[in-house]
């Protein structure tokens, strides 16, 4: 018999600097949001896809792994997901910026 999974699509928006601004179907012990200045956002999910996170920033999907623009990165462990920001020069999440992040999970 084959093995089938169903699969789940959660999403994370907040603006950095707002911890009031965070909307999102995943429990507050599941994420950890980047402080400003912070390069890192942390999924505590065992079961996210790999390469089905997406990020978005002001409404535009963000590249992957480019240097010289803003872009993201994603590391899959077996516990975690981490999600690496890069903005070129400047170093870090400012103030204000609004984020959405979309991810399949395994349910």
């Amino acid at each position: 018999m084959p093995c089938t999974y169903q699969y789940g699509t959660s999403r994370l928006q907040f603006v950095v600097g707002d911890p009031t601004s965070v909307e999102t179907d995943l429990p507050s012990n599941q994420y950890e949001l980047p402080n400003v200045g912070d390069t890192n956002l942390l999924f505590i999910i065992n079961s996210v896809v790999k390469d089905s996170v997406e990020c978005y920033l002001g409404g535009t999907l963000m590249p992957r792994n480019r240097l010289d623009v803003a872009s993201y990165n994603v590391t899959y462990t077996q516990t975690q997901t981490l999600v690496t920001f890069y903005f070129g020069v400047k170093q870090g999440v400012g103030a204000g910026q609004l984020f959405v992040i979309r991810l399949n999970t395994i349910q």
